[in-house]
């Protein structure tokens, strides 16, 4: 496992591929097919929060591997990254924690139509949920 600071990661490119390191360890930026077949068996999640749902789905999950996720990642610069040993399953039940221990907080926001930021520190690092007024989980990322 690795510990990481969590911060932006900058970015370098060697002829036209995106290269990221962590550590001592190097990641390439993947093909958008990779978070596709990585999630072929996520099943979309609803949990209630305050008398309203939220949702999150594989699409959004993609997003946030591609994104956040160094195995998944596909080369946009300036983003903080999950561990890279986390599966996907590892990081579909940080996400579902954040919401889980913010469900007042999230059900206040959406009654009221408002889109909401939730956090919550897991095993020393500090996670950030978004999630839409429509109740759909459009990222999460370590802060």
């Amino acid at each position: 496992m690795f510990i990481l600071l969590v911060h932006k990661l900058p970015v370098q490119h060697i002829g036209k591929k995106a290269i990221l390191k962590i550590g001592k360890k190097t990641f390439q930026a993947k093909s958008k097919d990779a978070a596709k077949k990585a999630t072929v068996n996520f099943s979309n999640a609803t949990i209630k929060a305050g008398g309203k749902n939220v949702y999150f789905t594989k699409a959004k999950m993609q997003h946030i591997l591609q994104n956040h996720h160094p195995n998944y990642w596909t080369g946009k610069g300036g983003k903080s990254m999950f561990d890279p040993s986390l599966s996907v399953n590892g990081v579909k039940n940080i996400v579902t924690n954040v919401i889980n221990s913010n469900k007042t907080t999230i059900g206040n926001a959406l009654k009221k139509g408002n889109s909401v930021n939730v956090y919550k520190t897991i095993n020393g690092i500090k996670y950030k949920v978004n999630i839409g007024k429509d109740g759909y989980v459009k990222s999460a990322y370590p802060v």
